[in-house]
């Protein structure tokens, strides 16, 4: 009998340790991606990353046509096989460089899987420009040094579970076709998505961002899911574009999250987010749900101009700062239309049932006018009485169409001057009462012009006392009993319209 660890290792395909890792060195992909020769040193060599790349696309895009390669593009536009051979042109070269370096191994199919699972990058490697034609597997592969996939074009599945990035990890401009998943990464330096493109769902659950991670100008057309993930230094999502829903819950931000400008066209869910640093959501564009359910901010947060076209933000048990700056016009916020009355169900899909509001429901009169006192108590806080008695009315239009039948005439009428804000409606309705009274007394009372409208002022006025002092007990009983009718019903109307304009100028005016 042989041997038992000489039988073992005759068992293991060619280039795979008796522990089923793959020593970089023996790594098919990563010859071939080396083909040309490897960085070492401290020096970046710029030739050396060209033909690289050269060799690399012309075996990745050796089925393509002419018009599919021109159709793949760089970040700037470029056709990523700009300058590229074709493959017939160097494939003697290539095989020959590949089969020196791994003898008795023929090149890698490029309809297979990309292999770089549990591959140990040990010194820089770049990916810059790299079209992979396949699946890409980089799962548990770990980078000690820089990790470059500028303008990389993934065309199917790109799996960086549980990758470990020790230097920067650089994928400014790079384009994931299909999902793009980095499960559990950990980027211990700079992450760099500057512009990249998400086509389909971008996993970052559990990510951790020692660094700073730059998703600026990154645009996710499905779904984005950064739940339980770790923001250790600054965030920057500025001018990212949400088109479908956005996870962020049970997020980690510990210093600056800066979401300026970004666009969340769907659902925005940041429930139980932790926000230790300063955060910036100036400008943002929310046209779905935006969902701070239970999230704290423990640092000042910008909401200046930050659009909520679709709903208010879920505020419930959310702890705000007490800085919290947020733009109170209506341009900024939903129109005052019906709201839905059911409750919210929440929405699952999957075995792991992460995702919450897949499909955006429309926000109820209830979770609004809650949404709106949040606000309004903060504003107050302030010290910001106009901001403050914004929300006030908007939560007032919502709590009108959740009362009682019978207090629905009173809200009716609260609302007609705008909640107590309003100056000139008590105003206007001063003097019609005014003018209908004087109308009513001149035509049916008898009375010359002058005193029908003088008592009719008096009558709004009543407790002036201009009544007694100016006109005689005989006018006021000779009146028939529906004009006395009318002026009692003068007197109630004028008191209560005097009282909503006290309101109206003390409000404004902040009178004390």
């Amino acid at each position: 009998m042989g041997d038992p660890k000489e039988d073992s290792a005759a068992s293991q395909p060619a280039g795979i340790t008796s522990d089923g890792k793959t020593p970089t060195e023996q790594n098919p992909w990563y010859v071939l991606a080396t083909i040309a020769g490897e960085q070492r040193g401290e020096g970046i060599y710029k030739n050396l990353e060209l033909k690289n790349r050269a060799y690399w696309n012309a075996w990745a895009g050796q089925h393509l046509s002419a018009e599919d390669k021109a159709e793949i593009k760089d970040g700037f536009g470029r056709s990523l096989f700009e300058g590229t051979p074709k493959w017939s042109e160097v494939e003697a070269e290539v095989t020959e460089a590949f089969t020196k370096r791994l003898p008795g191994l023929d090149l890698p199919d490029p309809a297979e899987i990309v292999d770089f699972q549990n591959v140990v990058f040990s010194a820089r490697v770049s990916f810059d420009s790299f079209y992979f034609p396949a699946p890409a597997g980089f799962t548990d592969a770990k980078f000690s040094e820089h990790g470059d996939f500028t303008d990389a074009k993934f065309s199917e599945r790109a799996d960086f579970t549980h990758a470990t990035f020790s230097k920067t990890a650089n994928f400014y401009h790079a384009t994931f076709s299909e999902l793009a998943d980095f499960n559990n990464a950990k980027f211990s330096k700079t992450a760099d998505f500057n512009g990249a493109t998400f086509s389909e769902l971008a996993d970052f659950n559990n990510a951790k961002f020692s660094k700073t991670a730059d998703f600026n100008g990154a645009t996710f057309s499905e779904l984005a899911d950064f739940i339980r993930a770790t923001f250790s230094e600054t965030a920057d999502f500025t001018r990212a574009t949400f088109s479908k829903a956005a996870f962020f819950t049970d997020a980690t931000f510990s210093e600056t999250a800066d979401f300026g400008d970004a666009t969340f066209s769907e659902t925005a869910d940041f429930i139980s987010a932790g926000f230790s640093g300063p955060v910036t959501f100036v400008w943002t564009k929310f046209s779905g749900r935006a969902d701070f359910t239970d999230a704290s901010f423990d640092a000042p947060c910008n909401f200046r101009e930050a659009e909520f076209k679709g709903a208010y933000p879920d505020l419930e048990g959310t702890l705000l700062h007490a800085k919290t700056n947020i733009s109170a016009e209506d341009d900024f916020w939903p129109k005052t239309g019906k709201q839905k009355t059911g409750s919210r169900q929440d929405s699952e899909q999957g075995e792991e049932k992460r995702y919450r509001f897949l499909e955006d429901e429309p926000q109820t009169d209830k979770q609004a006018a809650q949404s709106c006192a949040h606000l309004r108590q903060n504003m107050a806080a302030q010290g910001l009485p106009e901001a403050a008695h914004f929300f006030f009315r908007r939560e007032m239009t919502h709590r009108s169409r959740i009362s009682r039948w019978w207090e629905r005439p009173f809200y009716t009428l609260y609302r007609g001057v705008e909640y107590g804000y309003g100056v000139w409606q008590p105003v206007v309705g001063i003097i019609a009462t005014w003018a209908l009274g004087a109308g009513a007394l001149w035509c049916w009372g008898c009375m010359s012009g002058w005193t029908a409208a003088g008592l009719s002022f008096s009558n709004i006025f009543r407790f002036f006392g201009f009544q007694r002092v100016h006109f005689e007990p005989e006018i006021i009983n000779s009146l028939p009993f529906p004009l006395e009718v009318m002026t009692a019903v003068q007197t109630v109307v004028g008191f209560v319209l005097l009282f909503l304009l006290g309101l109206g100028l003390r409000n404004r005016f902040r009178l004390k």
